[in-house]
């Protein structure tokens, strides 16, 4: 439902630590896909664009950052288990230069 993911957003944003005056984060927008165990936690994040990583050290940042917010956050116990289906699989897209998580 939205106000699920609604809340899942506003947690995942909360956890999330990230240089926000760096002038190199420009116009990166980094979208995760996490696959969820029932228990609310992550059995895998992957990237779009991971790869990039490996050559722009602003971008591995960011994602750095973002696994170690989903570290920080899990388990996201806001997910009803009962509503598994609709969450086993979540993608989420982080703004870093506002801090916004969609």
């Amino acid at each position: 439902t939205v106000s699920v993911v609604d809340a899942l957003r506003v947690a995942m944003t909360r956890c999330w630590v990230i240089d926000t005056s760096r002038p190199d984060l420009n116009d990166i927008r980094a979208v995760a896909h996490l696959k969820m165990r029932p228990n609310g936690t992550v059995m895998d994040v992957w990237f779009d664009g991971a790869a990039r990583a490996e050559t722009d050290a602003t971008f591995a940042y960011v994602l750095d950052t973002i696994r170690a917010a989903i570290h920080t956050c899990e388990p996201f116990s806001m997910l009803p288990r009962s509503e598994y289906s609709k969450w086993e699989s979540i993608q989420l897209t982080f703004y870093p230069t506002s801090r916004r998580v969609m």
